[in-house]
């Protein structure tokens, strides 16, 4: 049986922090709110996963409200995004790179407000979510034209680019040259600057690493 601390704990979980004119509560009344989550998280670890989540979700949504960002943006900046929403993060966008993927969709899907999102996903990633997705996409294409015969417009709209000529000016801003210059460069056997699945997965199985080893060398070498 729960305690009454538990209870009350849960219950507040589960209110709404909202006041009577639909605006969110002040830092003052939220701090307190989502210290006691926490408390009550911790106490349910190894036992009950579903419960931390659903209190980690609510103390995430109480301090990653957009207004507690403009007044207090140090909380904004104090962590990144937590494993499962970077798990979460990497699969929305590897699943969807063909599409237009935007933003406020990853914001969504992460249950995080935008502004929110977008700043734990720079902490955790090391770029923005929009240069992020850029960079899957170009480096998909690499994988493509390196092993396969498609040609470049095939090639763009597989990875999501509006047209071949956008695909061109993003993949020389980040490769440094043009899609076909580099693609005969290659011949055969040419190593890709992407992600190769086995990265891909590793990433989807340990967020932990992602701005460290193998992909902090990567987003350098991209970068540069």
């Amino acid at each position: 049986m729960k305690s009454t601390t538990s209870v009350a704990v849960v219950e507040m979980a589960q209110a709404p922090a909202f006041g009577p004119d639909g605006a969110m509560g002040g830092l003052e009344t939220r701090l307190p709110m989502a210290l006691g989550l926490l408390v009550e998280a911790m106490s349910l670890l190894g036992h009950d996963g579903d419960g931390v989540r659903r209190l980690l979700d609510r103390t995430m949504a109480l301090l990653g409200d957009d207004d507690a960002d403009e007044e207090h943006p140090a909380i904004a900046r104090l962590a990144g995004l937590a494993p499962w929403r970077a798990q979460r993060a990497i699969v929305f966008v590897e699943q969807r790179l063909s599409t237009n993927i935007r933003a406020a969709e990853l914001a969504r899907d992460a249950r995080l407000s935008r502004s929110y999102f977008s700043r734990s996903f720079k902490m955790t990633f090391g770029v923005a979510p929009n240069i992020y997705v850029l960079r899957r996409r170009v480096a998909l294409a690499q994988e493509m034209m390196r092993t396969t015969d498609e040609p470049l417009c095939q090639v763009s709209a597989a990875c999501g680019f509006s047209d071949q000529a956008h695909f061109s000016r993003v993949f020389r801003r980040f490769i440094g040259t043009s899609p076909r210059a580099w693609r005969r460069a290659q011949g055969c056997g040419g190593r890709t600057a992407g992600l190769d699945p086995d990265q891909v997965a590793e990433l989807v199985e340990d967020p932990s690493g992602l701005r460290q080893g193998w992909y902090g060398r990567l987003a350098m070498e991209v970068a540069a």
